[in-house]
């Protein structure tokens, strides 16, 4: 790689901002990562809190839809029951659903300087 076009790449990947998920203060994403560890014996691929939460939310979602055992909730039921949660602990934090029906959850904006990758401040 030729002098210059190693410096323009340098200073591209120095430009490059990305959003992160925010993992609140106590870092209940490590007590996920750690019993998915225990269980599967590696680390937790990167969308797997993900799935996990979303799973879980649409399992409570259910549950509370139930009009009975026997009587299976409707998609109506379900969707209004959602969007009735406004916390809820997940493997990515304190997680709510929003009035459209969007999971909402805290986002970190970082950029990469020096190469690393660093936390920009509001």
């Amino acid at each position: 790689m030729t002098p210059s076009l190693c410096y323009l790449s340098m200073l591209y990947v120095s430009l490059i901002t990305y959003v992160k998920i925010q993992v609140s203060p106590v870092e209940p994403n490590e007590e996920f990562s750690n019993a998915y560890e225990a269980k599967f014996g590696k680390r937790p691929p990167v969308c797997s809190p993900n799935a996990y939460d979303i799973f879980n939310l649409l399992a409570t979602a259910i549950e509370k839809a139930g009009t009975s055992p026997s009587k299976k909730p409707t998609t109506e039921q379900i969707a209004k029951e959602l969007k009735k949660i406004k916390s809820f602990p997940g493997a990515l934090g304190d997680l709510l659903v929003g009035d459209n029906g969007m999971v909402l959850s805290g986002v970190q904006l970082k950029m990469i300087k020096n190469g690393k990758p660093i936390a920009l401040e509001h």
